[in-house]
């Protein structure tokens, strides 16, 4: 192989790495992006206000609702303004002009200065939020790749390669270790800015550009015939001792992207990046290396910036999830008794709906509601009466397992979905929340009467596969257990199969009731 076709090879090689750094960093994360970052932090405060602005909605506050879309938009410059539009066009609240800077989205499909989100009251959609960012500042790119960037490794690339091939050719032909380096070599060297060493085979220094010579403070004549291992280098990022141009005088393969530090005649420690190519006669024996040193301390301080900020990201990161897991618990929870409110029960009961079917089990649910609550808020007023209804959730959720549902239908009625029970366990779980509602209620001192509870039950089976259809019979035998006398437990199934209200009812409820009571 001709020493031309050796020189093109390693020049390419170096021109390369040189183009390819530029761009691995700019692919790793360490050259930011500017519009990438302010898109997903659009979709983050969308996100949050979102939720925010639907826990709101769900208790109709909207002074609440203008005084968070107020907030946000005083502290966020890019964006000009913020609604809540009804489903029927008319908005309740909004903050900046919005008339002027929003422009209705195609199909609700949000853009990066337009962004909709629609909001749902149950299976209807009862409006969505609005919000209009300022325009992003785009610049070129080319693949993806800012053209900034793109220019710099082809520019680097280009010059390097040229650079590179032309100093390693006149290396190789004008270098011979019994002698001394011409001057035009030299000079050739010391048009170069990055450091450049030739050694002979024992690691002696035939050559140093000025480039390198300056940075150990020295001429580059008096470096001539010195060790290279005896300059002033600070190992601290290498596991051991042997130096770049060591492995490359041993090994065929040159060595690239070494690095080594030095601490320079000002105290200040310096980063390179060394590649070291060993150099052969035309018999190829090794006659010495050459090594190139590439100053790369100010990337390294800006790699460690670009660390920090990665770092006050995550945390960040961690703050804005640790929120959103308390707006989600915000917008799921019924804030009364802390059981899953309507919209969230039927979300998770179909979940369990779908999963139950998968693997054959049985789901039961039950629909339960206090007798006679009416009386208790009108005599005792609501604050007893909230009393009541915090004890009825507490006695829901001691009653469930991690694998139930316990939720919150609206007022004093209550959901609760069983998995993988048999039905003895189920009516049994029933009467034991029975019994419990009237003698725990005994413990609400102000209270003179008796608090009782009745409970539909219904199984999914006969073509009840749904949160809605399972939750319709339930209520129905709810209300039979409501008819027929109070404070008793009705399964749906007897009431399909044509039993009148008030024998369904007092059967259901003895058999409960001697489940219970049995020693097993």
């Amino acid at each position: 192989m001709s020493s031309s076709s050796t020189v093109l090879r390693i020049s390419f090689a170096l021109a390369l790495l040189s183009a390819t750094m530029i761009l691995l960093a700019y692919t790793l994360g360490f050259m930011p992006d500017e519009e990438k970052a302010e898109r997903d932090a659009r979709a983050s405060i969308a996100e949050s206000l979102a939720v925010q602005v639907i826990s709101q909605t769900g208790r109709n506050d909207l002074n609440a609702i203008q005084q968070t879309i107020d907030a946000v938009v005083s502290r966020n410059k890019s964006i000009q303004s913020i609604a809540l539009r009804k489903s029927n066009g008319i908005i309740v609240a909004q903050a900046g002009d919005h008339k002027k800077y929003w422009v209705p989205v195609s199909n609700g499909v949000s853009t990066e200065t337009h962004i909709y989100v629609p909001i749902n009251n149950g299976a209807t959609v009862w409006g969505a939020l609005e919000m209009s960012f300022l325009p992003l500042q785009h610049g070129l790119t080319v693949l993806g790749i800012p053209i900034v960037i793109a220019v710099l490794a082809g520019f680097l690339g280009i010059v390097g390669l040229a650079g590179n091939y032309y100093v390693l050719r006149r290396s190789l032909r004008e270098l011979d270790p019994s002698r001394v380096v011409p001057d035009r070599v030299q000079k050739a060297f010391d048009t170069l800015a990055e450091g450049i060493l030739i050694l002979d085979d024992r690691g002696l220094i035939l050559l140093s550009n000025s480039s390198f010579a300056s940075e150990v403070n020295e001429e580059a004549k008096l470096l001539v015939g010195t060790q290279a291992a005896d300059l002033p280098w600070h190992q601290r990022n290498t596991t051991n001792s042997e130096f770049p141009w060591i492995a490359a005088l041993r090994d065929a393969a040159p060595v690239v992207g070494a690095s080594l530090a030095m601490k320079t005649h000002s105290g200040e420690v310096r980063q390179y990046t060394v590649n070291a190519t060993r150099i052969s006669d035309d018999k190829g024996i090794v006659t010495g290396v050459i090594v190139t040193f590439d100053d790369i301390t100010e990337l390294e301080l800006k790699n460690n910036e670009l660390n920090q900020l990665v770092t006050q990201l995550k945390e960040k990161e961690v703050e804005v999830n640790l929120k959103n897991r308390e707006l989600h618990h915000l917008a799921t929870r019924d804030p009364l008794t802390n059981c899953l409110n309507r919209r969230a029960f039927f979300d998770a009961f179909q979940r369990g709906i779908e999963h139950a079917l998968k693997n054959n089990t049985p789901v039961y649910c039950m629909m339960m509601d206090l007798d006679h609550f009416k009386n208790v808020n009108d005599q005792y007023g609501h604050a007893v009466g909230d009393e009541v209804i915090v004890l009825m959730g507490d006695i829901l959720k001691s009653a469930c397992r991690e694998t139930d549902l316990a939720g919150r239908y609206g007022g004093e009625e209550f959901c609760l979905a069983l998995f993988g029970l048999t039905e003895e366990h189920c009516f049994q779980v029933a009467e034991r929340i029975r019994l419990a509602v009237t003698a725990r209620a005994k413990d609400i001192k102000i209270l003179e009467r008796s608090i009782t509870t009745s409970i539909g039950i219904v199984k999914m089976a006969g073509g009840a596969f749904d949160p809605n259809e399972l939750l319709a019979r339930a209520d129905k035998a709810l209300y039979a257990a409501k008819t027929s006398g109070r404070n008793r437990i009705v399964d749906w199934k007897d009431l399909s199969e044509g039993g009148t209200l008030s024998e369904t009812a007092a059967q259901i409820s003895a058999a409960t009731q001697a489940t219970v009571s049995s020693p097993s």
